[in-house]
């Protein structure tokens, strides 16, 4: 059990990228397509648009990241770099004149998790077991989020990685994504479809992923908000403990 009373600000982001990290990772291996330097890390999928990161594991500078644009340059995929900023020695101004573009911000957040919530909801989780579900998963999360997890991505890797439907009686609402590390649940892609927004699925759907984290044992719940659903999961409990950027290169 993780104690509470270590759990400063700076275990929290560890805990929090490392289940993330750990995500990419998964999905990238399961297509032998994860590398791992000394300076930082990048994994991919082809014909799909995630995991498809690079990210650095030692402070920012000039220098690395220099190497890692020459990466970006000479890959055939499109990597995203995903920069923490508790490791940098350089400021923003310097990742944008190097060629790069803020193309996303999203809040690393945490919650202690102990007794389960109580809450009334009609929504089920479906966990992702075969190629039509896979197809669909993949349709839905496009739909909600403007990007592609292919369904090969989730076929290779549903062994490891909990894809889940939402459903509210016999309709799709949308996605999530259960992922534990130890005693740590990170909750991944919870899209709502837009159709279905502003009926309070999103929240109904948090209290349930987080109570299946509870029952696996978890002690932490970890989330990358974006801004449009920090204060949702601020209402939750979570506390936000650092900003994660996400850049491209302009000229590809």
């Amino acid at each position: 059990m993780i104690p509470e009373t270590q759990l400063t600000k700076e275990k929290l982001i560890q805990l929090n990228l490392h289940n993330l990290t750990s995500l990419w990772q998964t999905a990238s291996k399961k297509f032998d397509a994860y590398f791992e330097q000394e300076e930082f890390s990048f994994g991919y999928v082809k014909n799909s648009q995630w995991p498809n990161r690079i990210w650095s594991h030692q402070p920012l500078t000039l220098s690395l990241l220099k190497n890692i644009q020459q990466v970006i340059q000479k890959h055939e995929e499109t990597l995203v770099f995903s920069h923490f900023g508790q490791y940098s020695s350089i400021t923003d101004a310097s990742i944008t004149n190097q060629g790069f573009e803020l193309i996303a911000n999203q809040y690393g957040m945490s919650m202690p998790l102990a007794q389960p919530f109580v809450h009334n909801t009609l929504l089920e989780f479906r966990k992702v077991y075969n190629p039509t579900e896979a197809k669909q998963w993949s349709d839905v999360f496009k739909a909600c989020f403007g990007y592609t997890i292919s369904p090969e991505t989730l076929q290779e890797s549903w062994d490891q990685i909990a894809y889940s439907l939402i459903w509210y009686q016999n309709e799709i609402v949308g996605t999530v994504i259960l992922h534990i590390t130890e005693e740590v649940a990170g909750i991944h892609s919870l899209g709502i479809l837009p159709k279905m927004r502003g009926k309070g699925f999103a929240t109904q759907a948090m209290y349930l992923v987080l109570n299946q984290a509870i029952q696996t044992g978890a002690t932490l719940a970890t989330l990358q908000a974006s801004p449009m659903a920090k204060a949702m999961y601020e209402k939750i409990g979570f506390t936000q403990q650092f900003v994660l950027q996400n850049y491209r290169l302009k000229d590809l």
